[in-house]
Protein backbone atom coordinates (compact mmCIF):
# COMPACT_ATOMS: atom_id res chain seq x y z
CA UNK A 1 0.00 0.00 0.00
CA UNK A 2 2.69 2.92 0.62
CA UNK A 3 4.61 1.71 -2.39
CA UNK A 4 1.61 2.33 -4.29
CA UNK A 5 0.72 5.70 -2.18
CA UNK A 6 4.71 6.90 -3.54
CA UNK A 7 4.20 5.71 -6.72
CA UNK A 8 1.24 7.86 -7.31
CA UNK A 9 2.65 10.59 -4.71
CA UNK A 10 5.65 10.78 -7.40
CA UNK A 11 3.48 10.79 -10.26
CA UNK A 12 1.55 14.23 -8.98
CA UNK A 13 4.85 15.57 -8.07
CA UNK A 14 6.91 15.06 -11.36
CA UNK A 15 3.34 16.40 -13.37
CA UNK A 16 3.89 19.27 -11.31
CA UNK A 17 7.51 19.95 -12.45
CA UNK A 18 8.87 19.03 -8.56
CA UNK A 19 12.32 17.71 -9.14
CA UNK A 20 12.72 15.01 -5.97
CA UNK A 21 16.01 14.00 -4.09
CA UNK A 22 16.85 10.37 -2.61
CA UNK A 23 17.07 12.33 0.87
CA UNK A 24 13.29 13.52 0.36
CA UNK A 25 13.96 17.14 -0.52
CA UNK A 26 13.34 19.50 -3.10
CA UNK A 27 15.16 21.12 -5.60
CA UNK A 28 13.33 24.07 -6.27
CA UNK A 29 13.58 26.53 -10.07
CA UNK A 30 15.84 29.03 -10.04
CA UNK A 31 15.44 32.85 -8.82
CA UNK A 32 12.78 34.55 -10.13
CA UNK A 33 15.12 37.41 -10.49
CA UNK A 34 16.89 36.19 -12.90
CA UNK A 35 14.05 34.84 -14.54
CA UNK A 36 12.21 36.24 -17.59
CA UNK A 37 8.99 35.07 -15.87
CA UNK A 38 9.61 37.43 -13.10
CA UNK A 39 7.50 40.17 -13.59
CA UNK A 40 4.51 38.29 -14.48
CA UNK A 41 5.38 36.00 -11.44
CA UNK A 42 5.91 39.73 -9.08
CA UNK A 43 2.59 41.28 -10.59
CA UNK A 44 0.24 38.60 -9.71
CA UNK A 45 1.81 37.03 -6.49
CA UNK A 46 3.57 40.04 -5.09
CA UNK A 47 7.00 38.18 -4.89
CA UNK A 48 9.44 40.50 -3.13
CA UNK A 49 13.46 40.59 -3.96
CA UNK A 50 14.21 37.58 -1.40
CA UNK A 51 11.52 35.47 -2.89
CA UNK A 52 11.69 32.54 -5.29
CA UNK A 53 9.46 30.94 -7.27
CA UNK A 54 8.22 27.32 -6.78
CA UNK A 55 7.00 25.52 -9.29
CA UNK A 56 4.06 23.54 -7.56
CA UNK A 57 0.68 24.04 -8.06
CA UNK A 58 -1.68 23.25 -5.13
CA UNK A 59 -4.51 20.95 -5.61
CA UNK A 60 -7.98 23.14 -4.77
CA UNK A 61 -11.55 21.98 -4.58
CA UNK A 62 -14.90 23.83 -2.92
CA UNK A 63 -16.44 21.82 0.45
CA UNK A 64 -19.94 21.08 0.05
CA UNK A 65 -21.08 23.14 3.09
CA UNK A 66 -21.39 26.02 0.50
CA UNK A 67 -24.26 28.56 1.23
CA UNK A 68 -25.59 31.76 1.09
CA UNK A 69 -23.52 33.75 2.67
CA UNK A 70 -19.74 31.19 2.89
CA UNK A 71 -18.23 29.21 1.15
CA UNK A 72 -15.07 27.13 2.38
CA UNK A 73 -11.66 26.16 0.32
CA UNK A 74 -10.12 22.63 0.59
CA UNK A 75 -6.55 21.23 -0.63
CA UNK A 76 -4.46 18.95 -0.49
CA UNK A 77 -1.25 19.15 1.84
CA UNK A 78 1.25 20.40 -0.35
CA UNK A 79 5.01 19.05 0.71
CA UNK A 80 7.02 21.02 3.13
CA UNK A 81 4.93 24.02 2.98
CA UNK A 82 5.04 26.58 6.06
CA UNK A 83 2.24 28.44 5.11
CA UNK A 84 -0.86 29.00 2.73
CA UNK A 85 -2.01 31.99 1.15
CA UNK A 86 -5.37 32.01 0.04
CA UNK A 87 -6.20 35.36 -2.41
CA UNK A 88 -9.67 37.18 -3.34
CA UNK A 89 -10.02 38.97 -6.79
CA UNK A 90 -11.51 42.09 -6.68
CA UNK A 91 -13.28 43.02 -9.73
CA UNK A 92 -13.66 46.95 -9.58
CA UNK A 93 -9.36 46.78 -8.93
CA UNK A 94 -9.33 44.09 -11.07
CA UNK A 95 -6.51 42.53 -8.96
CA UNK A 96 -5.88 39.74 -6.29
CA UNK A 97 -5.44 40.06 -2.65
CA UNK A 98 -4.92 38.60 0.21
CA UNK A 99 -7.46 37.93 2.45
CA UNK A 100 -6.34 34.93 4.87
CA UNK A 101 -3.48 33.16 5.74
CA UNK A 102 -3.12 29.69 7.10
CA UNK A 103 -0.36 27.33 9.03
CA UNK A 104 1.32 24.91 6.81
CA UNK A 105 -0.43 21.66 8.59
CA UNK A 106 -4.12 23.41 7.34
CA UNK A 107 -5.89 22.04 4.38
CA UNK A 108 -8.94 24.08 4.64
CA UNK A 109 -10.11 28.01 4.74
CA UNK A 110 -13.83 28.78 5.49
CA UNK A 111 -14.94 32.44 3.90
CA UNK A 112 -17.97 34.10 5.36
CA UNK A 113 -19.58 37.26 4.93
CA UNK A 114 -20.30 36.69 0.95
CA UNK A 115 -23.42 37.85 -0.65
CA UNK A 116 -26.19 35.11 -1.61
CA UNK A 117 -25.99 33.79 -5.63
CA UNK A 118 -22.78 36.59 -6.15
CA UNK A 119 -19.88 34.41 -7.72
CA UNK A 120 -16.50 34.96 -5.84
CA UNK A 121 -12.90 33.88 -7.57
CA UNK A 122 -10.07 32.62 -4.90
CA UNK A 123 -6.55 31.67 -5.25
CA UNK A 124 -4.49 29.62 -2.96
CA UNK A 125 -0.69 29.23 -2.72
CA UNK A 126 1.84 27.76 -0.67
CA UNK A 127 5.13 29.07 0.53
CA UNK A 128 8.19 26.81 2.10
CA UNK A 129 11.46 27.65 3.16
CA UNK A 130 14.71 25.72 1.43
CA UNK A 131 18.42 26.77 2.31
CA UNK A 132 17.22 30.13 4.23
CA UNK A 133 15.45 31.47 1.30
CA UNK A 134 11.35 31.62 0.88
CA UNK A 135 9.44 29.95 -1.98
CA UNK A 136 6.22 30.61 -3.17
CA UNK A 137 4.02 28.17 -5.41
CA UNK A 138 2.31 28.77 -7.95
CA UNK A 139 -1.17 29.80 -7.86
CA UNK A 140 -4.17 27.49 -7.76
CA UNK A 141 -7.36 29.10 -8.43
CA UNK A 142 -11.05 28.47 -8.41
CA UNK A 143 -14.74 30.10 -9.02
CA UNK A 144 -17.24 30.15 -6.77
CA UNK A 145 -20.96 31.08 -6.20
CA UNK A 146 -22.82 31.10 -3.23
CA UNK A 147 -26.46 29.78 -3.24
CA UNK A 148 -29.19 32.10 -4.06
CA UNK A 149 -31.64 33.43 -1.20
CA UNK A 150 -34.14 30.95 -1.52
CA UNK A 151 -37.06 33.35 -1.28
CA UNK A 152 -35.84 34.86 -4.37
CA UNK A 153 -35.57 32.05 -6.67
CA UNK A 154 -37.66 31.94 -9.67
CA UNK A 155 -37.95 29.11 -11.95
CA UNK A 156 -36.95 29.35 -15.51
CA UNK A 157 -39.48 27.53 -16.50
CA UNK A 158 -42.60 29.50 -15.17
CA UNK A 159 -43.42 31.19 -18.74
CA UNK A 160 -43.36 28.46 -21.65
CA UNK A 161 -44.37 29.34 -25.35
CA UNK A 162 -44.82 26.08 -27.36
CA UNK A 163 -44.88 25.45 -31.07
CA UNK A 164 -41.91 26.77 -33.11
CA UNK A 165 -41.99 25.95 -36.78
CA UNK A 166 -38.98 24.72 -38.15
CA UNK A 167 -37.66 23.08 -41.57
CA UNK A 168 -34.82 21.22 -42.46
CA UNK A 169 -33.13 20.68 -45.65
CA UNK A 170 -30.20 19.25 -47.23
CA UNK A 171 -28.52 19.42 -50.06
CA UNK A 172 -25.58 17.62 -51.81
CA UNK A 173 -22.22 19.43 -53.35
CA UNK A 174 -19.70 17.64 -55.38
CA UNK A 175 -16.46 17.15 -53.64
CA UNK A 176 -13.18 15.48 -54.81
CA UNK A 177 -11.89 14.21 -51.39
CA UNK A 178 -12.26 10.61 -50.52
CA UNK A 179 -10.76 10.74 -46.66
CA UNK A 180 -13.56 13.16 -44.81
CA UNK A 181 -15.26 11.13 -42.21
CA UNK A 182 -17.12 14.14 -39.88
CA UNK A 183 -20.45 11.51 -38.35
CA UNK A 184 -19.31 9.43 -34.94
CA UNK A 185 -20.87 6.27 -33.67
CA UNK A 186 -18.26 5.39 -30.81
CA UNK A 187 -18.91 6.50 -27.31
CA UNK A 188 -16.13 8.77 -27.10
CA UNK A 189 -15.01 10.90 -24.42
CA UNK A 190 -12.62 13.05 -26.92
CA UNK A 191 -13.06 15.24 -29.39
CA UNK A 192 -11.35 15.34 -32.76
CA UNK A 193 -10.17 18.42 -35.39
CA UNK A 194 -12.28 17.72 -38.44
CA UNK A 195 -10.31 17.51 -42.02
CA UNK A 196 -13.62 19.25 -43.33
CA UNK A 197 -14.42 22.99 -41.33
CA UNK A 198 -17.78 24.74 -42.11
CA UNK A 199 -17.30 28.98 -41.67
CA UNK A 200 -19.57 32.05 -43.14
CA UNK A 201 -17.55 34.16 -45.74
CA UNK A 202 -17.62 38.08 -46.41
CA UNK A 203 -21.16 38.04 -47.94
CA UNK A 204 -22.69 36.26 -45.22
CA UNK A 205 -23.18 33.01 -47.00
CA UNK A 206 -21.97 29.43 -45.73
CA UNK A 207 -19.04 27.83 -47.00
CA UNK A 208 -16.55 25.20 -46.13
CA UNK A 209 -12.87 24.21 -46.63
CA UNK A 210 -11.92 20.87 -46.28
CA UNK A 211 -8.31 18.92 -47.00
CA UNK A 212 -7.68 17.35 -50.14
CA UNK A 213 -4.34 15.22 -50.09
CA UNK A 214 -1.56 17.95 -49.96
CA UNK A 215 -4.35 20.69 -50.68
CA UNK A 216 -6.47 22.83 -48.80
CA UNK A 217 -9.90 23.14 -51.09
CA UNK A 218 -12.27 25.99 -50.31
CA UNK A 219 -16.13 25.15 -51.27
CA UNK A 220 -17.50 28.58 -52.05
CA UNK A 221 -21.42 28.66 -51.62
CA UNK A 222 -24.13 31.26 -52.93
CA UNK A 223 -27.24 31.98 -50.81
CA UNK A 224 -28.88 28.95 -52.26
CA UNK A 225 -25.94 27.19 -50.93
CA UNK A 226 -24.87 25.88 -54.98
CA UNK A 227 -20.99 25.52 -55.16
CA UNK A 228 -19.88 28.25 -57.35
CA UNK A 229 -16.43 27.98 -57.47
CA UNK A 230 -13.36 25.66 -55.63
CA UNK A 231 -10.33 27.61 -54.30
CA UNK A 232 -7.40 25.25 -54.06
CA UNK A 233 -4.25 26.16 -51.43
CA UNK A 234 -1.13 24.28 -51.20
CA UNK A 235 -0.43 23.63 -47.49
CA UNK A 236 2.38 24.80 -45.36
CA UNK A 237 2.76 22.29 -42.96
CA UNK A 238 0.96 18.43 -42.94
CA UNK A 239 -1.81 18.82 -40.51
CA UNK A 240 -4.72 20.73 -40.79
CA UNK A 241 -6.34 22.74 -37.91
CA UNK A 242 -8.89 24.84 -39.07
CA UNK A 243 -9.59 27.95 -41.18
CA UNK A 244 -11.95 31.13 -40.93
CA UNK A 245 -12.55 34.47 -43.12
CA UNK A 246 -12.47 38.03 -42.20
CA UNK A 247 -15.09 40.74 -43.48
CA UNK A 248 -12.77 41.71 -46.20
CA UNK A 249 -12.62 37.96 -47.57
CA UNK A 250 -9.36 37.16 -45.90
CA UNK A 251 -8.38 33.32 -45.33
CA UNK A 252 -6.98 32.38 -42.33
CA UNK A 253 -5.80 29.26 -42.07
CA UNK A 254 -3.85 26.89 -39.05
CA UNK A 255 -2.06 24.54 -39.29
CA UNK A 256 0.29 22.29 -37.27
CA UNK A 257 3.01 19.85 -36.98
CA UNK A 258 4.49 16.86 -35.00
CA UNK A 259 8.45 17.83 -33.38
CA UNK A 260 8.95 14.11 -33.80
CA UNK A 261 12.69 14.28 -32.24
CA UNK A 262 10.87 17.21 -29.54
CA UNK A 263 14.27 19.27 -30.72
CA UNK A 264 11.52 22.39 -29.55
CA UNK A 265 12.79 24.26 -32.18
CA UNK A 266 10.64 22.77 -34.88
CA UNK A 267 7.82 25.02 -36.15
CA UNK A 268 4.54 22.95 -34.81
CA UNK A 269 1.66 25.57 -34.57
CA UNK A 270 1.34 28.40 -37.99
CA UNK A 271 -1.28 31.01 -38.58
CA UNK A 272 -1.25 31.86 -42.27
CA UNK A 273 -3.38 34.47 -44.24
CA UNK A 274 -4.05 34.60 -47.65
CA UNK A 275 -6.35 36.70 -49.32
CA UNK A 276 -9.74 36.18 -51.64
CA UNK A 277 -8.13 34.59 -54.19
CA UNK A 278 -5.59 32.51 -52.49
CA UNK A 279 -2.59 34.62 -52.45
CA UNK A 280 -0.87 33.96 -49.59
CA UNK A 281 -0.14 37.10 -47.56
CA UNK A 282 1.91 36.22 -44.54
CA UNK A 283 1.85 33.06 -41.99
CA UNK A 284 3.29 33.48 -37.99
CA UNK A 285 4.95 30.40 -37.23
CA UNK A 286 5.26 29.47 -33.22
CA UNK A 287 8.38 27.14 -32.29
CA UNK A 288 7.48 24.00 -30.66
CA UNK A 289 9.78 25.02 -27.56
CA UNK A 290 8.42 28.35 -26.91
CA UNK A 291 4.72 27.50 -26.76
CA UNK A 292 5.46 23.69 -24.95
CA UNK A 293 3.58 22.36 -27.44
CA UNK A 294 4.87 19.24 -29.48
CA UNK A 295 1.95 17.83 -31.65
CA UNK A 296 -0.60 20.87 -31.74
CA UNK A 297 -3.62 18.14 -32.86
CA UNK A 298 -4.51 15.35 -33.69
CA UNK A 299 -6.88 14.94 -36.35
CA UNK A 300 -7.03 11.03 -37.34
CA UNK A 301 -10.19 8.90 -37.24
CA UNK A 302 -8.39 5.72 -36.54
CA UNK A 303 -5.75 5.48 -34.25
CA UNK A 304 -6.86 7.91 -31.50
CA UNK A 305 -5.55 7.57 -27.68
CA UNK A 306 -6.60 9.99 -25.10
CA UNK A 307 -2.97 12.16 -25.51
CA UNK A 308 -3.85 12.87 -28.89
CA UNK A 309 -7.26 14.21 -28.77
CA UNK A 310 -9.08 17.35 -29.01
CA UNK A 311 -10.39 19.76 -30.71
CA UNK A 312 -8.87 23.18 -32.59
CA UNK A 313 -11.65 25.69 -32.30
CA UNK A 314 -11.00 29.81 -34.16
CA UNK A 315 -12.61 33.15 -33.30
CA UNK A 316 -12.00 36.11 -34.85
CA UNK A 317 -13.50 39.71 -34.41
CA UNK A 318 -12.19 42.85 -34.89
CA UNK A 319 -8.53 42.63 -35.54
CA UNK A 320 -7.87 39.65 -32.79
CA UNK A 321 -7.97 35.49 -34.15
CA UNK A 322 -7.56 33.46 -30.41
CA UNK A 323 -6.92 29.76 -31.42
CA UNK A 324 -8.27 27.44 -28.46
CA UNK A 325 -6.43 24.20 -29.36
CA UNK A 326 -5.45 20.52 -28.27
CA UNK A 327 -1.70 19.38 -27.69
CA UNK A 328 0.73 17.05 -26.84
CA UNK A 329 3.16 18.45 -24.56
CA UNK A 330 7.10 17.51 -24.64
CA UNK A 331 8.35 14.83 -22.68
CA UNK A 332 8.61 15.74 -18.89
CA UNK A 333 10.18 14.72 -15.95
CA UNK A 334 8.45 11.62 -15.24
CA UNK A 335 9.22 10.16 -18.94
CA UNK A 336 5.84 11.11 -20.21
CA UNK A 337 3.92 13.33 -22.90
CA UNK A 338 1.46 15.15 -20.84
CA UNK A 339 -1.65 16.85 -22.89
CA UNK A 340 -3.94 20.06 -22.14
CA UNK A 341 -5.03 23.14 -24.42
CA UNK A 342 -2.82 25.84 -25.68
CA UNK A 343 -3.58 28.74 -26.86
CA UNK A 344 -2.36 31.65 -29.34
CA UNK A 345 -3.61 34.80 -30.79
CA UNK A 346 -2.51 36.93 -33.58
CA UNK A 347 -3.58 40.56 -34.74
CA UNK A 348 -4.20 39.85 -38.62
CA UNK A 349 -3.35 43.22 -39.74
CA UNK A 350 0.60 42.86 -39.07
CA UNK A 351 0.05 38.95 -38.73
CA UNK A 352 2.14 40.14 -35.45
CA UNK A 353 1.98 37.46 -31.97
CA UNK A 354 -0.76 38.90 -29.56
CA UNK A 355 0.19 37.24 -26.19
CA UNK A 356 -2.67 39.23 -24.08
CA UNK A 357 -4.95 35.55 -24.02
CA UNK A 358 -4.51 32.47 -22.01
CA UNK A 359 -6.22 29.13 -20.42
CA UNK A 360 -5.30 26.71 -19.18
CA UNK A 361 -6.72 22.56 -18.76
CA UNK A 362 -4.87 19.44 -18.03
CA UNK A 363 -6.30 17.41 -19.47
CA UNK A 364 -8.23 19.14 -22.11
CA UNK A 365 -10.27 16.85 -24.27
CA UNK A 366 -12.34 19.03 -26.15
CA UNK A 367 -12.00 23.31 -26.56
CA UNK A 368 -13.98 26.33 -27.40
CA UNK A 369 -13.54 29.87 -27.58
CA UNK A 370 -15.30 33.02 -28.55
CA UNK A 371 -15.64 36.63 -28.24
CA UNK A 372 -18.32 38.52 -26.37
CA UNK A 373 -20.27 41.59 -26.94
CA UNK A 374 -17.94 43.73 -24.97
CA UNK A 375 -14.57 42.26 -27.04
CA UNK A 376 -13.76 39.97 -24.35
CA UNK A 377 -12.71 35.96 -24.81
CA UNK A 378 -14.32 33.12 -23.30
CA UNK A 379 -12.49 29.78 -23.57
CA UNK A 380 -14.17 26.36 -22.45
CA UNK A 381 -12.86 23.35 -22.04
CA UNK A 382 -13.43 19.55 -21.16
CA UNK A 383 -11.23 18.73 -18.77
CA UNK A 384 -10.53 14.94 -16.83
CA UNK A 385 -8.11 16.41 -14.47
CA UNK A 386 -7.23 19.53 -13.24
CA UNK A 387 -10.12 20.63 -13.55
CA UNK A 388 -11.95 17.25 -13.92
CA UNK A 389 -15.64 19.08 -15.29
CA UNK A 390 -16.26 21.19 -18.20
CA UNK A 391 -14.83 24.75 -17.76
CA UNK A 392 -15.56 28.44 -18.73
CA UNK A 393 -12.90 31.22 -18.21
CA UNK A 394 -12.49 34.81 -19.16
CA UNK A 395 -10.51 37.71 -17.60
CA UNK A 396 -10.70 37.69 -14.20
CA UNK A 397 -13.68 35.04 -13.86
CA UNK A 398 -13.34 31.39 -14.35
CA UNK A 399 -15.38 28.87 -12.90
CA UNK A 400 -16.40 24.66 -13.59
CA UNK A 401 -20.20 24.44 -13.80
CA UNK A 402 -20.44 21.10 -14.08
CA UNK A 403 -17.74 18.26 -12.75
CA UNK A 404 -17.60 14.19 -13.47
CA UNK A 405 -17.14 11.98 -10.81
CA UNK A 406 -13.50 10.51 -9.76
CA UNK A 407 -12.44 7.67 -6.70
CA UNK A 408 -9.37 9.65 -5.28
CA UNK A 409 -7.75 6.23 -5.24
CA UNK A 410 -8.79 5.77 -9.52
CA UNK A 411 -6.27 9.17 -9.67
CA UNK A 412 -3.01 7.01 -10.86
CA UNK A 413 -5.07 5.26 -13.52
CA UNK A 414 -5.33 7.55 -16.28
CA UNK A 415 -7.44 4.59 -18.36
CA UNK A 416 -10.10 5.15 -15.91
CA UNK A 417 -9.39 8.99 -15.34
CA UNK A 418 -10.13 9.92 -18.98
CA UNK A 419 -12.69 8.19 -19.14
CA UNK A 420 -15.79 11.29 -18.15
CA UNK A 421 -18.87 9.76 -19.28
CA UNK A 422 -19.16 13.56 -20.89
CA UNK A 423 -19.20 15.21 -23.99
CA UNK A 424 -19.09 19.08 -24.43
CA UNK A 425 -21.57 20.46 -26.57
CA UNK A 426 -20.15 24.73 -26.58
CA UNK A 427 -20.63 27.76 -24.96
CA UNK A 428 -22.81 30.69 -26.24
CA UNK A 429 -23.60 34.38 -25.10
CA UNK A 430 -27.28 35.69 -25.16
CA UNK A 431 -28.67 39.10 -23.97
CA UNK A 432 -28.46 37.86 -20.56
CA UNK A 433 -25.57 35.75 -19.87
CA UNK A 434 -23.25 32.80 -20.87
CA UNK A 435 -25.27 29.10 -21.62
CA UNK A 436 -22.76 26.11 -21.58
CA UNK A 437 -24.40 22.93 -23.21
CA UNK A 438 -23.18 19.02 -22.85
CA UNK A 439 -23.76 15.94 -22.35
CA UNK A 440 -23.27 13.72 -19.05
CA UNK A 441 -24.62 10.88 -17.01
CA UNK A 442 -26.51 13.19 -13.81
CA UNK A 443 -25.03 11.21 -11.12
CA UNK A 444 -21.78 11.52 -9.47
CA UNK A 445 -21.21 8.27 -7.33
CA UNK A 446 -19.89 5.10 -8.72
CA UNK A 447 -23.19 3.24 -9.09
CA UNK A 448 -24.53 5.75 -11.08
CA UNK A 449 -21.59 6.54 -12.89
CA UNK A 450 -20.83 3.51 -14.54
CA UNK A 451 -24.76 2.78 -15.06
CA UNK A 452 -26.43 5.77 -16.51
CA UNK A 453 -26.97 7.28 -19.82
CA UNK A 454 -25.74 10.55 -21.04
CA UNK A 455 -28.46 13.42 -20.99
CA UNK A 456 -28.45 16.51 -22.38
CA UNK A 457 -27.93 19.48 -20.24
CA UNK A 458 -27.85 23.39 -19.80
CA UNK A 459 -26.77 25.98 -17.70
CA UNK A 460 -27.14 29.27 -17.60
CA UNK A 461 -25.04 32.10 -15.89
CA UNK A 462 -25.84 35.63 -16.15
CA UNK A 463 -23.56 38.36 -16.14
CA UNK A 464 -22.44 38.03 -12.55
CA UNK A 465 -22.09 34.26 -12.82
CA UNK A 466 -25.12 33.62 -10.78
CA UNK A 467 -27.05 30.54 -11.67
CA UNK A 468 -30.62 30.82 -10.58
CA UNK A 469 -32.93 27.79 -10.93
CA UNK A 470 -31.68 24.73 -11.74
CA UNK A 471 -31.48 20.91 -10.49
CA UNK A 472 -27.76 20.65 -8.07
CA UNK A 473 -26.35 17.55 -7.91
CA UNK A 474 -23.21 16.37 -5.55
CA UNK A 475 -20.69 14.03 -5.78
CA UNK A 476 -16.65 12.59 -5.59
CA UNK A 477 -14.49 14.42 -7.60
CA UNK A 478 -11.13 13.17 -7.21
CA UNK A 479 -11.38 13.31 -3.44
CA UNK A 480 -13.60 16.09 -2.89
CA UNK A 481 -17.37 16.56 -2.37
CA UNK A 482 -18.19 19.05 -4.68
CA UNK A 483 -21.89 20.35 -5.72
CA UNK A 484 -22.57 21.30 -8.99
CA UNK A 485 -25.68 23.72 -8.88
CA UNK A 486 -28.38 25.66 -11.54
CA UNK A 487 -28.09 22.50 -14.18
CA UNK A 488 -31.22 22.55 -16.40
CA UNK A 489 -31.35 18.61 -17.76
CA UNK A 490 -33.32 18.45 -21.33
CA UNK A 491 -33.19 14.81 -21.75
CA UNK A 492 -34.46 11.84 -19.61
CA UNK A 493 -33.25 9.22 -21.48
CA UNK A 494 -33.32 5.77 -19.83
CA UNK A 495 -30.78 2.79 -20.04
CA UNK A 496 -31.28 1.94 -23.80
CA UNK A 497 -30.61 5.28 -25.41
CA UNK A 498 -28.76 8.41 -24.26
CA UNK A 499 -27.34 11.84 -25.77
CA UNK A 500 -24.52 12.20 -27.92
CA UNK A 501 -22.90 14.94 -29.96
CA UNK A 502 -24.28 18.03 -28.82
CA UNK A 503 -24.04 21.53 -30.23
CA UNK A 504 -25.58 25.20 -29.13
CA UNK A 505 -26.23 28.09 -31.39
CA UNK A 506 -26.88 31.47 -30.41
CA UNK A 507 -29.68 33.33 -32.84
CA UNK A 508 -30.45 36.94 -33.87
CA UNK A 509 -33.59 37.27 -32.07
CA UNK A 510 -32.38 36.03 -28.50
CA UNK A 511 -32.92 32.74 -28.43
CA UNK A 512 -30.96 29.32 -27.98
CA UNK A 513 -30.61 25.96 -30.03
CA UNK A 514 -29.49 22.88 -28.62
CA UNK A 515 -28.84 20.17 -31.29
CA UNK A 516 -28.01 16.69 -30.43
CA UNK A 517 -27.87 12.73 -31.70
CA UNK A 518 -29.88 10.07 -29.83
CA UNK A 519 -28.09 6.80 -29.92
CA UNK A 520 -28.70 3.00 -28.49
CA UNK A 521 -26.52 2.59 -25.89
CA UNK A 522 -26.34 -0.74 -26.35
CA UNK A 523 -25.66 -1.23 -30.33
CA UNK A 524 -24.10 2.60 -30.36
CA UNK A 525 -26.23 2.98 -33.62
CA UNK A 526 -27.64 6.42 -34.56
CA UNK A 527 -31.29 6.79 -33.74
CA UNK A 528 -32.59 10.28 -34.55
CA UNK A 529 -31.29 13.80 -34.32
CA UNK A 530 -32.82 16.47 -32.42
CA UNK A 531 -33.12 20.51 -31.80
CA UNK A 532 -34.50 22.24 -29.02
CA UNK A 533 -35.32 26.19 -28.70
CA UNK A 534 -34.61 27.62 -25.32
CA UNK A 535 -35.19 31.45 -24.46
CA UNK A 536 -32.11 33.70 -23.60
CA UNK A 537 -31.65 32.50 -20.03
CA UNK A 538 -32.04 29.04 -20.53
CA UNK A 539 -36.21 28.65 -20.58
CA UNK A 540 -37.55 26.22 -22.71
CA UNK A 541 -39.30 27.64 -25.66
CA UNK A 542 -40.09 24.33 -27.88
CA UNK A 543 -39.22 20.85 -26.46
CA UNK A 544 -37.41 18.26 -28.71
CA UNK A 545 -37.95 18.36 -32.34
CA UNK A 546 -37.06 15.56 -34.73
CA UNK A 547 -34.29 16.56 -37.70
CA UNK A 548 -35.27 13.41 -40.12
CA UNK A 549 -32.39 11.57 -38.99
CA UNK A 550 -30.11 13.99 -40.13
CA UNK A 551 -26.37 13.51 -39.29
CA UNK A 552 -24.71 16.40 -36.89
CA UNK A 553 -21.05 16.93 -37.75
CA UNK A 554 -19.75 15.57 -34.44
CA UNK A 555 -16.02 17.89 -35.52
CA UNK A 556 -16.97 20.89 -35.74
CA UNK A 557 -19.43 23.66 -34.32
CA UNK A 558 -22.40 24.87 -36.65
CA UNK A 559 -22.52 28.04 -38.23
CA UNK A 560 -25.50 30.64 -37.95
CA UNK A 561 -26.07 32.87 -41.45
CA UNK A 562 -29.14 34.52 -43.04
CA UNK A 563 -31.45 33.57 -39.62
CA UNK A 564 -30.47 30.16 -40.16
CA UNK A 565 -28.94 27.00 -38.90
CA UNK A 566 -26.21 25.46 -41.01
CA UNK A 567 -23.66 22.36 -41.04
CA UNK A 568 -21.74 20.28 -43.20
CA UNK A 569 -21.36 16.25 -43.20
CA UNK A 570 -19.53 14.31 -45.28
CA UNK A 571 -18.77 10.38 -45.35
CA UNK A 572 -15.40 8.62 -46.97
CA UNK A 573 -15.24 8.68 -50.67
CA UNK A 574 -18.69 11.03 -50.85
CA UNK A 575 -19.95 13.92 -51.37
CA UNK A 576 -20.31 16.76 -48.72
CA UNK A 577 -23.66 17.53 -47.80
CA UNK A 578 -24.77 21.01 -46.17
CA UNK A 579 -28.02 21.09 -44.12
CA UNK A 580 -30.42 24.19 -43.55
CA UNK A 581 -32.51 24.15 -40.41
CA UNK A 582 -34.95 27.21 -40.32
CA UNK A 583 -35.97 28.07 -36.97
CA UNK A 584 -39.47 30.24 -38.10
CA UNK A 585 -41.66 32.47 -35.33
CA UNK A 586 -43.94 31.11 -32.59
CA UNK A 587 -47.20 29.76 -33.66
CA UNK A 588 -49.96 31.33 -31.79
CA UNK A 589 -51.39 29.12 -28.95
CA UNK A 590 -54.90 27.77 -29.81
CA UNK A 591 -57.64 29.38 -27.81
Amino acid sequence: MKKKILSVFLTLAMAAGVVLVPNGGLIFKSSAESSDDYEYVNKYITLSKRDYSWDYLPELHVNTDLSENSATLTWKAVPDAVQYDILRYNSTKKEYAIIATKKGNATSHKITGLKPGTFYTFRVRAQTSYEGNRYISNLSDISVRTLDDPSKIKSRNDKIDKGYTAGVTSKTVKISAKNIYTTADTRSNWARVSSLTQFVDKGGNPCFAYEDGDYIKIAKLDKNQKLTSTLKIKKKYPLFGGLTSDAKGNYYIVWGQDDEKEKKTVVTLAVSKYNGDGKHIKTTTYQGGDIGTKLPFYYGVTGMTPYRCGNCAIALKGDVLVVNYARTMYKSSDGLNHQSNGVIAVNISSMEKNQDYGSYASHSFDQRVMFDKTGAVWFAQHGDAYPRGFKAETEGKAFVPFHFYLDASDFSDMYIVNITNAQLGGIVETSTGIVLAGASVKGMTKSTYEKQSRNLFVVYADPELKMPGGKSRTGDCNGAKVTDTGILWLTDYGTDYEARESQVVYTNNDRIVVMWEKHNRKTGKFAQSYYMVLSSNGAVLQKAAPMNKIRLNACEEPVYANGRIYWVTAEYGGNAKIHELKIGELVPKKK
